[in-house]
């Protein structure tokens, strides 16, 4: 439990190790340094095994009552989690609402992995973040925090965030974007994230995971799974949790008021059937009964996504050496992915004819919607092509 004292001890602590001499730690600069920060009274986060049920019901008619004077499309829930991409935890995810989602935030060690290429902007599929250990840190959540305000204010809405009491939540002024943490030991019960929203998300991660493998298994080229690629999965696997899922997993922890609890009808559980039969199915054809299927669906439930900053780290970051900031640009030899071989647009164009043709033929199957996309693609294909064309001397002279 942090205080005012121990902040001022350790800001002691702290100036001694750079070297600041002649300075009075006094209340108006400890004032002024909480403001800064963000730095609030409250008590550290934990878990459902040191909480009592009092202590949660509580919590829940306290955010009931702070509730009650927002829209349901006004308040919004935030958490991290890690996900297994491929070997070792580099994202997290991040913000869900009652009635929308927002694009994840997705941090990793790199800022430029090689299978990006030139063209590929991971901006265009989430809010992208780096550090070399690919943690939660209080700069990029600030930063996360003020983008979201800026988006807020454009819409001219006043929104509420809901949040557990991390180290790395610190907040800033905001104009348009509430900050309210949830009552401490009471974020397994009370948040929704945690109602299975992560979860369904991360089962339908999986499940495109799987494909790819069964794809690979039959495929005679073989597709890895890069960071670009776990990017394209992430956004396909937000977009596929169901709105229904959300709406009931905030439902589930009663922390709406009652105008707004009523909307939910089933439990959250059900989503999940259709992710893990998916997985299961796969299972089966690739490794038969013996592979650990809950080994793989739980590998990443409880991968920490944040570290605590030690007093070197700190003044490594005041000295302009920050430990969390990546220098290297690019992915290193723990990306073993290959550079894949681009077809040709002119195999591409034939391949897209073939399709349509298959498609047109199968509308038993597929939809006119499906020709429209393929069109599209042709489309744009073509005016690509035309952009693509060889230049003369001649041209650059016009």
């Amino acid at each position: 439990m942090l205080n005012d004292e121990l902040l001022k001890t350790q800001a002691k602590v702290l100036g001694d190790k750079l070297g600041v001499e002649d300075f009075s730690y006094s209340t108006g600069w400890r004032h002024r340094f909480k403001l800064r920060h963000g730095i609030k009274m409250h008590k550290v986060h934990g878990e459902s095994a040191s909480v009592s049920l009092e202590l949660v019901k509580e919590g829940r008619e306290s955010l009931q009552e702070v509730l009650r004077e927002y829209n349901p499309c006004d308040i919004f829930n935030c958490d991290e989690t890690g996900l297994f991409y491929k070997i070792e935890p580099n994202s997290t995810l991040s913000t869900v609402p009652v009635s929308e989602k927002l694009k994840p935030l997705v941090i990793h060690k790199y800022n430029m992995p090689r299978c990006f290429g030139r063209t590929f902007d991971p901006t265009s599929v989430c809010h992208w973040y780096v550090n070399k250990k690919a943690w939660m840190t209080s700069l990029i959540f600030k930063a996360w925090l003020l983008n979201l305000d800026r988006q807020m204010r454009l819409e001219r809405r006043h929104v509420i965030l809901l949040l557990d009491n991390a180290p790395s939540h610190a907040t800033v002024d905001t104009t348009n974007v509430k900050c309210h943490f949830l009552p401490p030991n009471t974020t397994a019960h009370i948040q929704p994230l945690d109602a299975r929203i992560i979860k369904n998300f991360k089962l339908y991660y999986k499940k495109q995971q799987m494909k790819l493998h069964l794809d690979n298994v039959e495929a005679e080229e073989i597709q890895p799974l890069d960071v670009k690629r776990s990017l394209l999965f992430i956004r396909a696997a937000w977009n596929e949790v169901k709105q229904d899922t959300i709406i009931n997993c905030w439902h589930h922890t009663r922390i709406l008021p009652d105008a707004t609890a009523t909307m939910a009808t089933a439990e959250p559980v059900i989503a999940d059937l259709e992710a893990i039969n998916a997985i299961n199915a796969t299972f089966n054809t690739m490794y038969g009964d013996t592979a650990s299927r809950e080994g793989f669906l739980t590998a990443d439930d409880d991968i920490p996504c944040e570290e605590e900053l030690t007093n070197d780290a700190i003044v490594d970051i005041v000295r302009g050496q920050p430990d969390d900031v990546n220098t290297d640009n690019t992915e290193d030899e723990a990306d073993d992915s290959e550079d894949r071989i681009i077809p040709p647009a002119a195999a591409i164009k034939a391949n897209l004819t073939q399709l349509a043709c298959f498609v047109e033929h199968h509308l038993d199957v597929f939809s006119v919607t499906d020709l429209d996309i393929i069109t599209k693609m042709q489309g744009t294909l073509r005016n690509e092509s035309k952009c693509e064309k060889q230049k003369t001397l001649k041209d650059y002279f016009k």
